[in-house]
Order: structure tokens, then sequence, then C-alpha cells
């Protein structure tokens, strides 16, 4: 084959190669959980699980407490940290609140310098620690500490996030859900607002606020601050006006961590064995997550990117073959 011809093809794969990593990146890129395992499912059961064996188990204390755990360090070094004392004889919820209330003194009041989207920490030592250090940080952040806190306490807890699409430039909520003896459900625990939601006056899970938001039952919503003072507040409504806020507009599609493990290292990655995987619930009037569009995405980011080091190995290759053929070309001359 002629080398001219040979400039051409490298030329055209190289192309195309770089096109499909532009556009696989692209879209990955604006897709919420990219990095995360995402199945679909419309079972509410599957939300309202309390334990499934197919899932690491929320109430084994092995898993958190086993002889050799390498969770075991950090959670009793996040235990270390906590100053939250109360008394036995007050109530559950009066105990998910004094924690919550814990979780939001560790970072100062609202303000736009401190309250910005930084780096993704998943471990809640190292959250806690960077929030102590008046570092900034925001919701996902307060998700992650309240995760640390409530397991601490002996309390099991999940990671759960809110979104009004699947774009990752919009309104999303990272928040917990904490299992409630006292009613048998789990319930929003919300840090950064520094709330529990409820519906009918009851605490109520994500769940229920988003079929309560999609069927614009908006007065049958509330929220419970426990005398907070702090902000951001909750809020339905822009003040003075009936305009949703981007926030109670967010409860449309709901995503729930099936593994609570991040003292172990679990998080979100987009390799690795300790990934956290979620749900996402849909049903007639709300879309599956784009898993399959996921999967194709993340193949063609890989196939691409290998295509082209392959491409310009082979190019460097048959560069330095052909100098070496012209060397010795000319020195049998």
């Amino acid at each position: 084959m002629k080398s001219k011809n040979k400039f051409y093809i490298f030329f055209f794969l190289n192309f195309l190669f770089i096109f499909v990593l532009f556009i696989s990146n692209n879209y990955l890129k604006n897709l919420i959980f990219a990095r995360s395992p995402v199945v679909n499912t419309k079972l509410v059961e599957d939300i309202n699980y309390k334990m499934n064996h197919n899932y690491v188990n929320f109430f084994d204390e092995s898993v958190y407490f086993g002889i050799g755990s390498s969770q075991k360090n950090n959670l009793l070094e996040f235990k270390k940290k906590i100053d939250i004392n109360y008394s036995e004889d007050i109530n559950e919820i009066e105990k998910i609140a004094l924690i919550r209330r814990w979780v939001r003194d560790q970072q100062g009041e609202f303000s736009h310098k401190m309250w910005q989207n930084t780096r993704k920490i998943d471990n809640p030592l190292e959250a806690l620690l960077e929030m102590q250090a008046n570092k900034p940080g925001l919701c996902r952040r307060f998700a992650i500490v309240s995760m640390g806190a409530y397991l601490a306490k002996g309390f099991p807890v999940r990671l759960v996030f809110s979104a009004p699409d699947f774009r990752s430039k919009s309104y999303n909520h990272s928040i917990v859900e904490v299992w409630s003896q006292q009613y048998n459900k789990w319930i929003v625990v919300d840090a950064t607002m520094d709330t529990f939601y409820l519906l009918d006056k009851i605490p109520a899970g994500l769940l229920e606020i988003s079929e309560a938001v999609r069927n614009e039952r908006f007065d049958k919503i509330s929220f419970e601050r426990n005398g907070s003072i702090h902000k951001p507040i909750p809020l339905i409504y822009f003040e003075n006006s009936k305009q949703l806020t981007p926030f109670i507009q967010s409860f449309h599609h709901t995503f729930y961590s099936t593994n609570n493990a991040l003292f172990d290292g679990y998080g979100v990655k987009l390799l690795g064995s300790k990934r956290l995987h979620f749900l996402h619930y849909y049903n007639e009037n709300i879309a599956k997550y784009p898993t399959g569009k996921r999967k194709l995405a993340l193949a063609s980011l890989i196939l691409s990117l290998s295509g082209i080091i392959i491409l310009n190995i082979y190019c460097i290759y048959i560069s330095i073959y052909s100098k070496m053929r012209m060397k010795m070309k000319y020195e049998g001359n």
C-alpha cells in the first residue's frame, strides 16, 4: 500500500476515534450517575426494603464491627469526632433530629463563597474533616457526613438522590434516609436544610415526597426543622410567588443506594469492585434511567481511546521501521 494511502487511512481512523471519544465523553459528562451502576425498578417493595440479601446487609453488625474489618478504624475515628449527647428518654425522631443538627452545625452559615460544588468525597471521615476545616461544599458532603454520623450512632441509613431529569447540570439534591423503627419505614433526613420532610404532618420517605410532587399535592408537604434557624430554608414556592423552586422540582426522579459501606471504601466510582449501586424508581409517568445508552457510551469511550492509543503506537512503529530500513539501505549501498 502506498504511503500516501496509509496516511489517509490513518488520518480518517484517528479522526473517527477522536469524534467517537468526544461524543461519548460529552454524553457521560452531562449524564447524572455516569460513574455508578443504576438499576431501574418499578416495584415499590424494592425501594422500601429493610434488608435484602442481594445487597450488603444494612443491619449486619459484622459489616462495620467484624474482626479484621477494614472499615472499623475509620468508623471509630469518626465516632471520636462526634459530640452528640442525648438522653435515652427522648424518642427516636428527637435523636435523629439532634444528629441532623450536629451535622448541619459542622458547616458555617450560608454564603455563596462557602456553598460551592467541590471535589466529590465518599469517605465520611474525610468529608467531616474537610467540613470542619471550613472548606466549601454542598449537599453531597452533608449527605456523606450524615451517613457517617447515623452509622456511628447505630441508625440504619442509606444515601439517596433526587433529580428533575438525567442531566448532571440540573438541580439535583443529595440527602439520606434513616430507617425509623417508630414509623417502620425509611424517612428523609436533610442536613443541608436541617429538616425532616413531612407528608400530612408525618415524616416521609423520598418516594412519598416524589409522588406528592408529581401529583401536585403541595398542600400535603411541609417541613419540620425542630427550631432550626440555619439557612438555606426549604421552600416549595419562591417567596411572594406561586412559582415552584428548583429544589421542589428536583423530586421527580429518585435514586437509592443499595449499600452503605462508605467507611470500607465504597463510593461513586467508574471502576473497581467497591462501587455504590443505585436503584432508580420508574413507572408509566417516570422515564427509565438510560442504562443501555450509558453502557454504550462507556464502551465507545473505552474502545475509541484504545483505538487512538493503538493507532498512534502503530504510526510510531511504522515511522521507526521506515527510518531503520532507509538506514540499512543506505549503509548497504
